[in-house]
């Protein structure tokens, strides 16, 4: 199945998830992730502010702040770039997703851990986005060295997605087995 496919594929099972299995699958994904050893060690961890067709990450954001620095992606133009996350420097921006609106930009070679999201991943880590690259171009660039974990609901648990040669494999996934 081609990635254009695939992708409404899984828009449609995640329109059949109702609120209450969100919920169950991203309570279990943060307490899967808060007791993650390299989670523990990091001093820098990027995440992401949720959409409605991803795992909740409101908990995870306050939760690791309340650890280490936490860092939130915006996008300008075609490339993507890490900023503090500091909720009330924050607003909806690119895509409608909440971003930071002020803050020093984080080299990419200060995050301990990475926390992504995707549309889809194979369970060996096997990531498609949304198509824009902007993750992939992210974690390509040569002094990133972050612990990849994507995280998703397990609709969005495939066993193939095409994978080509910019595509950025994760390092493992979480998601309620």
């Amino acid at each position: 199945m081609d990635k254009q496919a695939l992708r409404k594929r899984i828009r449609e099972e995640l329109k059949r998830l109702n609120n209450e299995q969100k919920a169950i699958e991203a309570s279990w994904i943060h307490r899967e992730v808060m007791t993650l050893d390299a989670l523990k060690e990091a001093q820098t961890v990027a995440l992401f502010a949720s959409l409605p067709d991803e795992p909740s990450t409101e908990e995870l954001l306050k939760d690791i702040s309340a650890r280490c620095k936490v860092v939130i992606p915006r996008i300008i133009g075609e490339r993507m770039e890490f900023l503090p996350y500091v909720p009330e420097k924050t607003s909806c921006g690119t895509y409608s997703i909440m971003e930071p609106t002020e803050g020093e930009v984080v080299h990419p070679a200060e995050i301990d851990v990475a926390i992504i999201p995707g549309v889809a991943f194979t369970s060996d880590g096997i990531r498609m986005g949304r198509g824009k690259g902007f993750y992939d171009r992210y974690m390509a660039e040569n002094s990133f060295r972050a612990l990849k974990i994507g995280i998703c609901f397990s609709c969005q648990v495939v066993e193939y997605i095409l994978y080509e040669k910019h595509d950025i494999k994760m390092d493992m996934v979480i998601y309620k087995k």
